[in-house]
């Protein structure tokens, strides 16, 4: 399947080489039939009239300009067997790629096999090479598992496999959206190495809106499904600072056994981060537990503060230290609290209500969110959110359709 707009000069070639692989494909799987459709996305050139002069090819148009991810989601619903595949009608990828892409698919028994654009002889200017390893390493962290190209518009999958294909955006970055889904929704997604020649024409890509969308969509899409990663992140700096900042009070205070009145800006200071920070690790949490809950499955778990949190029992022992915190805050300011009840005056240095506010808050805090938290998983379904993937699925199970393909 080709999305093409105003690709006159190259929509011819690329489906000779596409109907010359017929006999190729067919050896590949039993049963595998060619369909070759080209969704024609509102051109104004002779990009259509070619295509309808080639037969054995079927052309979709659509009456004006929709989109690239619009055009995709057009033929995906034509296509009539459950393995599609598509690429570009531009020249960059040869379709000969296809027999190695599909033998990928049944060897490794894969859900969604793509044609990494990005080895060592790729014709890919260095911008655009640049800003897409920059974007496979960043939804390689965001997923622990290793990705090369996120947007490589050349692929086979399994249409059984991804029921919310047209969930995806109508524009260019649905490939980097389809890449980022796939991988949390526990697809086995591989890659093969694929040449890429620079494309004939203009591009339609550009490197600054486009770049923008496909970071917009990843982390959209990490954050849907996998927000502790990103919230956990922040709130850890967050609390870095604070202790960083907490350095030179903490030297102080050994040293004289006070503060100094300038430093009641800092101790304000390394509250807030802190409440902040923690407040931000514990909405991760919440996300992630609240997806596992809504779609019945072990929650994402790739992050340091997910292993050591998201399971209940280190959540009951956060309640608890939450609070050890509030009795030490009351423990700190017995004497103030004491003082005031008496004579309904407190005299005494700023350090000791302001350290016992921010333990009021935090300890306050870790109460709040384990509760939260155990509500939630006491709502779960017997055996879902908390239950750990079975041996053949997610990554590890391939979906059985219909052996034919376009």
């Amino acid at each position: 399947m080709i999305p093409a707009l105003d690709e006159e000069s190259s929509i011819g070639g690329v489906l000779g080489d596409c109907l010359a692989l017929r006999e190729e494909l067919s050896a590949v799987g039993e049963g595998l039939q060619l369909e070759v459709l080209v969704v024609d996305d509102g051109s104004t050139d002779r990009t259509a009239e070619i295509v309808e002069s080639i037969e054995s090819v079927q052309l979709i148009s659509h009456p004006r300009n929709l989109g690239y991810g619009a055009a995709l989601k057009t033929g995906v619903a034509a296509a009539k067997g459950d393995l599609v595949g598509f690429l570009d009608a531009d020249g960059t990828n040869p379709p000969s790629v296809f027999p190695e892409l599909l033998r990928a698919l049944h060897a490794r028994e894969a859900d969604i096999v793509l044609a990494s654009r990005l080895g060592p002889e790729t014709g890919m200017p260095a911008v655009r090479r640049l800003g897409n390893r920059l974007f496979a390493w960043l939804l390689s962290w965001l997923t622990s598992i290793s990705l090369t190209d996120t947007a490589s518009g050349q692929r086979v999958f399994r249409k059984s496999r991804l029921p919310w294909f047209n969930e995806l955006p109508d524009g260019l970055h649905l490939t980097p959206a389809m890449s980022t889904r796939a991988l949390h929704e526990g697809l086995n997604l591989v890659e093969v190495r694929a040449p890429y020649h620079e494309r004939e024409g203009e591009s339609k890509l550009s490197a600054l809106v486009d770049g923008w969308r496909f970071l917009a969509i990843i982390l959209g899409t990490a954050t849907r499904y996998n927000p502790l990663k990103l919230l956990g992140l922040a709130g850890t700096v967050l609390w870095g600072l604070a202790i960083v900042l907490s350095i030179e009070p903490v030297r102080l205070f050994l040293e004289t056994g006070t503060e100094p009145d300038w430093m009641i800006f800092r101790m304000a200071t390394i509250v807030v981060l802190s409440v902040l920070g923690t407040n931000l690790i514990f909405l991760g949490l919440y996300g992630n537990s609240l997806f596992a809950v809504f779609y019945r499955r072990a929650p994402h778990r790739n992050s340091v503060w997910g292993r050591l949190l998201l399971r209940p029992r280190p959540v009951r022992g956060i309640g608890w230290l939450g609070l050890v915190l509030l009795g030490l805050a009351v423990a700190i300011n017995a004497r103030p609290l004491w003082m005031y009840l008496r004579s309904g005056i407190v005299l005494g240095h700023w350090l000791t209500p302001v350290v016992g506010a921010g333990l009021v808050l935090l300890g306050a805090q870790l109460l709040l969110w384990s509760l939260i938290l155990r509500l939630l998983w006491a709502a779960a379904p017997p055996g879902g959110a908390w239950q750990e993937p079975e041996v053949g699925s997610g990554r590890e199970r391939a979906g059985k359709g219909e052996e034919s393909g376009s």
